[in-house]
């Protein structure tokens, strides 16, 4: 189970329970695939119900638990499928990254950052775990301007329950878009999703250590 953590201490029983060990999963299978149609034949063949899929396990609500049923990891689904970068000439200008249903925020940071290529709007403070996951429970970001994570998400596509995919987008379906990119695993599992990708920028981030209240108050404005 340790490929599963990659790298990060704390996932190491990803397929048991959450990062925390306050949920635990139950499964009485779980499975790993490393292709998309041996994903795909995972959930057709699939007869020990419920099925959950878990990302990196961050998620402190019990929504994947499988008691007695099958859980999915997609850990090995990690791909970066396709790039579009912004044109940083055009203001206002996006572009895009398609991605595996495994692949992590972290994963995707890297990819952005190697020749400056671009970025995404936002990110979540623990940038360790998977796209998927966040957008599926509507984990939030940064900023009282942005909207959440899933807010970014351009097509998303889903293996259905008889192994078949089926994708929205903004372009051929955008109302059903809007309403099935945060879906909590109701939808099937997510196979592929497209992001928005913004010209590249940088963050400071500064952490305080050991202030006084007191002073912490007073100096409130100027941080």
């Amino acid at each position: 189970l340790v490929s599963i953590s990659r790298g990060c201490r704390g996932y190491e029983r990803g397929l048991e329970q959450n990062w925390c060990g306050n949920v635990h999963f139950h499964s009485s299978k779980s499975h790993m695939p490393e292709s998309m149609a041996e994903l795909q034949d995972i959930v057709r063949a699939t007869a020990a119900a419920p099925v959950r899929v878990v990302g990196r396990g961050h998620s402190f609500s019990p929504i994947a638990e499988c008691a007695g049923g099958t859980l999915i990891s997609l850990t090995h689904l990690n791909k970066i499928i396709d790039f579009e970068a912004p044109d940083v000439a055009q203001q206002g200008s996006v572009g895009s990254i398609t991605i595996e249903g495994g692949t992590t925020y972290t994963e995707v940071a890297r990819f952005l950052a190697q020749g400056r290529r671009g970025a995404l709007r936002n990110l979540p403070s623990c940038p360790q775990f998977t796209v998927a996951g966040a957008i599926a429970t509507a984990t939030h970001g940064s900023g009282v301007h942005l909207a959440n994570l899933a807010s970014d998400v351009s097509m998303i596509e889903f293996v259905r329950a008889d192994g078949q995919l089926v994708r929205y987008d903004r372009e051929a379906s955008r109302e059903l878009l809007e309403g099935c990119r945060v879906h909590l695993g109701c939808l099937g599992v997510v196979s592929q999703l497209r992001l928005d990708v913004v010209p590249f920028f940088d963050v400071d981030a500064r952490t305080y250590m050991d202030m006084p209240l007191e002073s912490t108050l007073q100096s409130l404005p100027e941080l």
